[in-house]
C-alpha cells in the first residue's frame, strides 16, 4: 500500500499553478526580479563583455527574488522590513520600564493616615485648650456632714 506523506499544518500548504508548479508568489519574484534586471542587462551589453552583462544582471535581479521567497520565522521578508521600519522610526523607541510597587503605594496610604491623624489630633487639642476645663473627674466634693459610701 503507498503512503503519502503529508503536513498536519495545512496553513504551510500553498496553492501552485497547475503545469508550471509555482505558486503566484514565486511568479511574481521572478516577474519583479526580470524587470529589475533585464534592461540593466541590456544597458551593459554594448558596453562590456557578455559576463560581466549577466553579473551586472544577477546583482540588480537578486534584491527583489531574495525580499519576495525568502521567509524567516514564518513571515517573508517585506513583513520583516515594515516591522523594523516602524519599531525604529515610526514608534516610540524610549520604552522606560515602570512597575507598580504595591508595596510603596501602601505606605504612603499608611502614611497619609498617620498625617490625617495627626492633624485631627491636632485640633482636638486645640478645642480642649480653648475651653474652660469643665471635665468631671468622677469625685465629687462632699457636703457637709456627707459620708463616704
Amino acid at each position: 500500500m503507498a503512503y503519502v506523506n503529508m503536513t498536519k499544518d495545512f496553513s504551510e500548504v500553498k496553492k501552485t499553478i497547475s503545469g508550471i508548479g509555482l505558486t503566484k508568489r514565486q511568479i511574481f519574484a521572478f516577474a519583479t526580479a526580470a524587470a529589475a534586471g533585464v534592461p540593466i542587462f541590456l544597458l551593459c551589453r554594448p558596453y562590456m563583455d557578455i559576463t560581466y552583462a549577466v553579473m551586472a544582471l544577477a546583482l540588480c535581479a537578486a534584491p527583489p527574488c531574495f525580499l519576495i521567497l525568502y521567509k524567516k520565522n514564518g513571515m517573508y521578508m517585506e513583513r520583516h522590513i515594515k516591522y523594523w521600519y516602524e519599531t525604529h522610526y515610526i514608534r516610540n523607541t524610549e520604552r522606560p520600564y515602570r512597575s507598580d510597587n504595591l508595596y510603596q503605594m501602601l505606605l504612603e496610604e499608611k502614611n497619609l493616615e498617620t498625617e490625617v491623624k495627626a492633624i485631627l489630633n491636632k485640633e482636638k487639642r486645640k478645642k480642649n485648650l480653648q475651653e474652660p476645663a469643665r471635665r468631671n473627674s468622677g469625685c465629687r466634693r462632699l457636703k457637709q456632714g456627707e459620708r463616704k459610701s
